[in-house]
């Protein structure tokens, strides 16, 4: 059980650390993009980082918590 939630925990981060990935390069974007797409990449990049924020905050809670029991 400790293996697979400490792999979960590890694949949250990972998952997280690739959408970062994205929004950084659709931010890079955002310099040659007429007003438009630039507001739909600010969007993009937006939801990315919330999404990741969201994904790293869990992992972080389900650590602690887990270290809480075990502790």
């Amino acid at each position: 059980m400790k293996d697979q939630t400490n792999l979960a925990a590890y694949q949250s981060l990972q998952r997280a650390s690739q959408l970062l990935d994205t929004a950084s390069v659709l931010a890079a974007e955002t310099s040659d993009a007429n007003q438009q797409l630039c507001r739909a990449l600010n969007q993009a990049v937006a939801l990315l980082t919330e999404t990741s924020r969201t994904l790293v905050e869990d992992s972080l809670l389900e650590m602690k918590l887990r270290f809480q029991v075990n502790g």
